[in-house]
This record gives structure tokens, sequence and C-alpha cells, in this order.
């Protein structure tokens, strides 16, 4: 785990720039930006903006066309696409506003996953503990259509944390929970990540969630544009 003072996070002068029929569409335009080990920071701003693009090059589910990304110690540009794979399975926890869980599995089994690939002998063990401390315990075995959209999120996030990673990217994972769930969805969060000691980089609209953050910064056109203190 990164200690408080390191940076995990580092962009210089990114840029994505994807081809469409149109002609080449810059989503984003040179961006630079710093995170610190430990720290919660909020990324806001318009539809468009490319807060997602943003977290997707972080978290090394797409490639910048130009740029230097460097995350966790890995320089994203410098890796192929197995151990790309490898730095998403053992660095990176991504919670999605969609719950993508796995329908034709349990809970226990969709949490368990990550480690699972892993080849952890005790991935189910470590799961069900997991679940158990976010009040799953009498739902390790039902299926995602069983589950209300708060237990569902709750599961993708053991999912996401379960492999205690470094950094955990969250991209509006309140966005299909009502207002009740949805504090007491980021309150188990954010103690997930301040007792893992995680980095957490969270896309929100909603600024009483943004305001939890320790640090915001806002998004228009493919740039930062600004990072109040």
């Amino acid at each position: 785990m990164h200690n408080q003072l390191e940076t995990i996070v580092s962009l210089s002068q990114a840029w994505l720039v994807l081809d469409s029929q149109a002609g080449p569409v810059e989503i984003l335009r040179g961006v630079d930006f710093e995170v610190k080990g430990g720290e919660s920071v909020c990324i806001s701003g318009p539809s468009g903006a490319g807060k997602t693009s943003l977290m997707m090059i972080i978290g090394g589910m797409e490639r910048a066309t130009r740029g230097e990304v460097v995350v966790a110690g890995n320089n994203l540009g410098q890796l192929d696409e197995d151990a790309l794979a490898k730095y998403r399975r053992d660095r990176i926890g991504i919670v999605f506003q969609s719950f993508h869980l796995i329908p034709t599995m349990s809970a226990l089994e969709n949490a368990a996953l990550p480690l699972e690939l892993a080849g952890d002998q005790d991935a189910f063990e470590k799961a069900r503990q997991d679940l158990a401390n976010v009040g799953l315990a009498k739902r390790l075995h039902h299926y995602p259509s069983q589950l209300s959209g708060g237990e569902q999120q709750r599961v993708a996030i053991v999912r996401a944390l379960i492999s205690r990673p470094d950094l955990i990217l969250a991209d509006e994972p309140t966005g299909n929970l009502d207002a009740a769930n949805s504090v007491k969805l980021m309150d188990l969060l954010f103690q997930l990540c301040s007792d893992s000691g995680a980095t957490l980089l969270l896309i929100t609209h909603q600024s009483d969630l943004a305001s939890r953050c320790q640090r915001r910064v806002s998004m228009s056109d493919g740039i930062i544009t600004a990072v109040p203190d």
C-alpha cells in the first residue's frame, strides 16, 4: 500500500483521440493530474467533459494516445495487454454505476471472483467475511436478480475492494440508488477505503457526496479546468 505522501497517480499531458466517421475526436486534451496515496478526490463536470475517459485511462482500460500515465509505479504506456490485465487485477478496484454483477453467479461467487482469478485458495472465505462486514451475511447465496439495488451495489463494492487494491475508481457509484441507500453506500465506501488506506477517485454529480472528498477537481471539454482548494 502507498503511503500518504507518495504520488500514486500522475498524468502528464495525457491525450485521448478517438477516430470517428467525422474524423478524429479529442476526448482528453493534455491532462495534467496528480493524486497522492490515501487521498479521496472527486472529479466533477458536465456530461461529455471526459471524466469517465480519464478514469478509463487511469484504470488501464483505455490507452492514452500520447502523454504519460503512471499509476502505482506502473507506466501504463509501456505495458502490454497481459501486463495491463495484471495491473488492473492487482492494483485497481472499480465500482460502476451499473453494478456489472454476473447474473448466473451468487453474491458470494461474484465477490470472490477477483481472488479466484488470482489463484487465492481462500477466495470464498475472504469474500464471505467481507460480505458479512457489509451486512450481507444472509444474502451470500442469492443471485443479483434476488437482491435490491443497494445490496447489489454492496456486492460490487466488496468485489472491487476484495483484492485490497491501491486505488479505487468509482464512476457515479450511487447513480442507480435512492437517497437513503446512496448515503449508506458512500459511508461504506469511504469507511472501507479509510480502513485499507486505499486512494479513492470518485465521479459524481451529487454535491453532497463530492463535498465528502478531501479534494475536488472540475473537468470541461477534455481538460481539468479547476482545482479548488
